[in-house]
């Protein structure tokens, strides 16, 4: 996918998620490994499948026990696709590939009878009874998964191999030397006579278990949509997931999301995530805030809940409504291709040239963090003007973060990150002074104290100068904040132009 390359899945949190899916079969890891993204003519199966992992949470919570019985059980269903195989190459089986056989199909019925006795409303989870294989497979009705050639399987088997032991009995009674030599020639004989006849068995019962590959393909398949599925849950219910409602209109709604991943760093400072809100329209979305704002977080956290939706899992937040995008893009200045000989920002304008390339009839979702910070601000606010003004007329929506003023009009949405708007700077100061000879409590405690929420704003609202502040509060020399304040008044005062273009 352009502009979503495996380092911004790791960094958006993408990562962690599919690392924390633990699912337990060979055909749910399958399933994992190979995860689709429902497209916007799918959203009727993507409904389906999240309506189905809300009934898989909620049974969940409701029978533990069985559901840990299950977890139990498969581990123990291994890949049996090989012996499949063969049976439909009409091969012969060897007696390890029935014995799987036996064992899988004993093992999914008591998989199957545990998820029959939650009651789930499933049609997925139709799962068809192996007792005909186990039957064929189990004819002593031993009900132990093990597998043996029994003599029941042929009267010609049976007598040969009571043949061979009446010679093995008279072979250890007997001393005389000329006759036990003449009871192993005719034992030998016996013995070649028994493996072909065990040939014979297991051409019998590869023919017979050749009717049953359909069976066991489609239990399969339905075990590893169950074990994705059921890993889903599990996922959903340890970070507090909800089912996002998939909308016809084109817009998002986004109230207080949170990023697990960046969550669970934060607990191990002790430190809570900032929920995330937000309403996007289609067109453009700024976001704008100093540094140490959070805005990339904010960014990260609201592009990984839609991405999620659309890869079928439940989001984290309070509730999410999206419409389903053909394409999905998340710009950000991690980008830098040192193998190419690319810059930053060089990797930046190859990447948006292909995404413009490929918007025209497509639905988009385009995230963009700081587009053109690795170029002068003067060029880099050029740049994002002409940019932003561009995606606002495709039938995208875009979020887009920036510190360059100016970049907003009465045409887009615009966000700030609160940052330190509402702080009493002199009572912050006060603090950190008091603590200046620790090291790096100054930026925890601008970090304790900022306002990592976004709120909306007129589109003419200037960016805030925390930028300016932190570095005032983290003890920057008076006469570089001195020179500092004078560039900001002058600045304001020569940016007395209209916003309204």
């Amino acid at each position: 996918m352009i502009g979503l390359t495996q380092e911004n899945l790791d960094t958006i949190g993408f990562t962690f998620l599919l690392n924390k899916l633990d699912t337990l079969t060979p055909f749910g890891k399958e399933l994992k490994n190979n995860l689709r993204r429902f497209s916007p003519s799918e959203k009727e199966l993507l409904i389906t499948e999240l309506s189905n992992i809300g009934c898989l949470c909620s049974s969940i919570q409701k029978n533990s026990s069985i559901h840990k019985k299950i977890d139990y059980i498969l581990p123990k269903l291994r890949d049996i696709r090989r012996s499949l195989l063969n049976l439909q190459e009409t091969k012969i089986l060897d007696e390890v590939e029935i014995f799987e056989l036996k064992k899988f199909a004993m093992d999914f019925e008591d998989f199957s009878s545990k998820v029959q006795s939650l009651h789930l409303s499933l049609p997925e989870m139709d799962f068809t009874s192996f007792k005909q294989v186990i039957s064929l497979l189990d004819p002593n009705q031993t009900n132990i998964p093990t597998f043996y050639l029994y003599d029941s399987y042929s009267d010609s088997l049976q007598k040969i191999r009571e043949r061979k032991r009446s010679l093995e009995t008279k072979i250890f009674q007997t001393q005389d030397s000329e006759l036990i030599k003449q009871l192993k020639e005719e034992r030998l004989d016996v013995v070649i006579l028994e493996r072909e006849e065990e040939l014979n068995v297991k051409k019998s019962l590869s023919f017979q278990l050749r009717q049953y590959t359909t069976l066991y393909l489609d239990n399969i398949t339905k075990l590893g949509l169950f074990d994705f599925w059921i890993s889903k849950a599990k996922l959903a219910l340890e970070f507090g997931g909800v089912k996002p409602q998939i909308s016809s209109n084109q817009g998002i709604k986004i109230k207080r999301s949170i990023n697990p991943y960046v969550q669970s760093i934060l607990n191990q400072s002790e430190k809570q995530f900032t929920p995330i809100s937000i309403d996007l329209d289609l067109g453009v979305t700024i976001i704008t805030g100093a540094n140490m704002g959070g805005k990339t977080v904010s960014l990260q956290t609201l592009f990984l809940n839609v991405l999620l939706a659309h890869y079928g899992f439940f989001v984290f937040a309070k509730s999410v409504q999206i419409p389903l995008f053909d394409n999905l893009y998340f710009v950000s200045d991690d980008m830098q291709d040192v193998s190419a000989g690319l810059s930053t920002f060089g990797a930046e304008i190859i990447t948006v040239n292909q995404i413009i390339s490929s918007l025209p009839k497509k639905f988009s979702f385009i995230v963009m963090d700081e587009f053109a910070r690795g170029t002068n601000p003067s060029e880099g606010t050029i740049l994002i003007k002409a940019l932003t003004q561009y995606l606002n007329s495709q039938n995208a929506i875009s979020l887009i973060t920036t510190h360059y003023e100016g970049i907003s009009n009465k045409k887009f949405a615009h966000y700030q990150v609160m940052g330190l708007k509402n702080v009493d700077f002199l009572s912050l100061k006060h603090k950190i002074d008091l603590q200046s000879s620790q090291k790096y409590t100054s930026i925890q405690i601008i970090q304790e104290h900022m306002d990592y929420r976004l709120e909306r704003v007129q589109h003419d609202s200037i960016v805030p100068k925390d930028a300016l502040n932190i570095a005032i509060l983290l003890g920057l020399t008076d006469n570089i904040v001195k020179y500092a304040k004078n560039q900001y008044n002058q600045m304001e005062k020569n940016d007395q132009y209209d916003n309204s273009e």
